[in-house]
């Protein structure tokens, strides 16, 4: 952002702490700290959030308004975009979570049940890195996060930092081990045939799949694509040994994982590929360049999983770089029982499908990172 850009947002960012008050409910603390700040987020990018903090809560939602500084200079007026904001305000200012006190986050036995992880790109998130435990997975890195809802418009959760895993007192290595664990229970996988996906972009891709693996001869097009069933940081099964030993199974040989965003990868047999490794790595790079926002990007390579010798690398200056697993699988016959615990999982938590339309929020997206 440029310097008068900058500035311009710096005068929009004080019109808001200016005039919220006026737009928020009685109920809230008039002695409130409202404030502004540049934020990193994912792959380094940068938005600025609205924080209201009342003295008598522990946690405060940051409300990005980025989105409303474009609305603002397009001519919208400061009063309307004032009371969306309050509006979002209130609707998340106290979270109801089932069985959890959002002041408890400092308690790691109160939290450990709602770890899951995410998988990042290393290079892209330097900054973002810097203050926050993570284990490198190839090209990406591992991190933590407190789940705590979703909803319409909103996946809240909060980013495991230093300084929180300080108040734990336990290792990072256990908790990656109980966010793996978690990951399938809270956050369960789908591997969706591709021509299915096309047909539900009407239904808004809410897909009634009961299991992990579709029926084998359901896909007219030989290519899935691999999430969760909230589509919610999907690409991090691609760090799940049991899982790529299962598609494997299922595509009964080698197969190929383009890293379609954070939220989902692109499954491919390897022997239904016209294209060789570098090719697949470019169409992948041209993707992330002229579609994605920066902030979805993942990587720009193309993941190959051998189903022999049970592993996921990818191709660097024609060197083959091993991704080591921080979720694995000590034999192959362990990693067959994913369908048995999905099931289990599904009967113990009566999950929901959710539509999370990303692109339909853009960045006025709330946050407890």
């Amino acid at each position: 952002m440029d310097k008068n850009r900058q500035d311009m947002m710096n005068e929009f960012g004080d019109l808001i702490k200016k005039n919220i008050m006026d737009h928020l409910s009685v109920t809230v603390d008039r002695d409130a700290d409202i404030s502004v700040s540049r934020i990193i987020k994912n792959n380094d990018t940068m938005l600025t959030a609205l924080s209201i903090r009342e003295p008598d809560l522990n946690i405060s939602p940051n409300i990005y308004i980025d989105g409303y500084f474009e609305d603002y200079t397009n001519g919208r007026d400061i009063s309307d975009i004032c009371d969306e904001i309050a509006a979002i305000y209130m609707a998340h200012r106290l979270p109801e979570i089932k069985g959890f006190d959002i002041s408890d986050i400092t308690d790691y036995e109160t939290v450990k049940d709602r770890l899951v992880t995410k998988i990042v790109n290393t290079k892209l998130n330097s900054q973002f890195l810097e203050n926050i435990p993570h284990k490198e997975f190839g090209d990406l890195s591992v991190i933590a996060q407190i789940r705590l809802d979703e909803n319409m418009d909103m996946s809240a959760s909060i980013t495991v930092r230093d300084d929180i895993l300080d108040r734990w007192n336990v290792t990072f290595d256990e908790v990656i081990d109980t966010a793996n664990d978690n990951d399938i229970s809270l956050t369960s996988p789908r591997l969706i045939p591709m021509d299915r996906v096309i047909e539900s972009m009407r239904l808004s891709y809410d897909i009634d799949q009961d299991e992990f693996l579709p029926d084998k001869d359901e896909a007219l097009i030989p290519m899935y694509v691999l999430s969760t069933q909230d589509k919610i940081n999907g690409a991090k099964l691609l760090n799940r040994q049991d899982i790529m030993d299962e598609i494997a199974d299922f595509m009964q040989g080698d197969f190929i994982a383009l890293p379609s965003s954070i939220h989902e990868a692109i499954i491919i047999p390897a022997d239904k590929s016209t294209y060789d490794v570098n090719e697949l790595s470019a169409m992948v790079k041209s993707i992330n360049s002229e579609v994605l926002s920066k902030s979805d990007v993942l990587s720009d390579h193309a993941y190959i999983y051998s189903k022999d010798s049970r592993s996921l690398f990818f191709e660097k200056d024609g060197n083959k770089i091993q991704m080591k697993f921080t979720k694995q699988s000590a034999d192959h016959k362990r990693s067959k029982g994913i369908k048995e615990r999905l099931n289990r999982a599904q009967i113990k938590k009566d999950t929901q499908i959710i539509d999370n339309d990303r692109n339909k929020t853009g960045q006025r997206s709330v946050s407890r990172d």
